[in-house]
């Protein structure tokens, strides 16, 4: 006859022992379940991780659309860069954010349906582009093909600059609130980028031929305006 202790003995292993393949199992789903969230996690970041080329239209309900695939590569960096220093001085998003997010500063929303690829299916849009790439239908102040993205590149950094008008250096302040350490560095990295960047591409666009006169004007004030506001004090 089995000895009553070694029959305890066994009992009490075999619940040992399942308990310590419930913990295992119980562990195992654990990390099952982590691993899952995490890979869900990584999934959900690479879909708002925007690619080089994509931008958020704010304004319309934070659509994705993609700038237009046809704009040159100058004019496209351009763009980006002047949408990117826009988006510091907006002040409201994320580094990731800067350089995609178009808001409702800068180009009016014609001008900017001329240079995302479509993501409405406006047909009245695609026709007057095709006419706008033809010569056929003038807009904005600069000539060439692709007149109307130096016309958008102006106007935002136009407004860009605008915005940091009253941003000057700490003793401008004195005892009065308002000195921002942090405005007034962005105020200095956009005239470092309008100084090595900007100015030079400009100067070298011709003026569209269509209102020659008043697009010239035009032009010549917002750049005088664009460099009284970068004046800090």
């Amino acid at each position: 006859m089995e000895n009553k202790f070694l029959k305890v003995s066994k009992r009490l292993g075999a619940v040992v022992l399942g308990a310590t393949l419930l913990c295992v199992n119980m562990q195992g789903a654990t990390l099952k379940e982590i691993e899952a969230q995490k890979k869900a996690e990584e999934a959900k970041q690479a879909q708002q991780t925007l690619k080089d080329n994509q931008v958020v239209i704010v304004y319309d309900k934070n659509v994705i659309a993609e700038l237009a695939n046809d704009i040159p590569d100058d004019k496209k960096k351009m763009l980006k860069q002047a949408i990117y220093y826009a988006n510091i001085a907006k002040g409201e998003y994320s580094k990731a954010e800067w350089g995609h997010m178009i808001d409702s500063y800068g180009c009016d929303w014609f001008l900017i349906q001329y240079i995302i690829e479509p993501y409405k299916d406006i047909e009245w849009t695609k026709h007057d582009r095709e006419k706008l790439l033809n010569g056929k239908l003038n807009m904005g102040y600069f000539g060439g093909k692709y007149g109307f993205v130096d016309s958008c590149i102006l106007e935002t950094t136009y407004m860009t600059a605008g915005s940091y008008i009253n941003t000057h250096s700490k003793k401008y302040y004195g005892n009065f609130p308002g000195f921002s350490q942090t405005n007034l560095n962005n105020k200095k990295a956009l005239a470092k980028w309008l100084n090595d960047v900007f100015y030079p591409y400009i100067d070298k666009l011709e003026i569209s031929d269509h209102n020659a006169e008043s697009n010239y004007i035009i032009v010549k004030d917002n750049l005088k305006k664009i460099k009284e506001a970068m004046v800090i004090q």
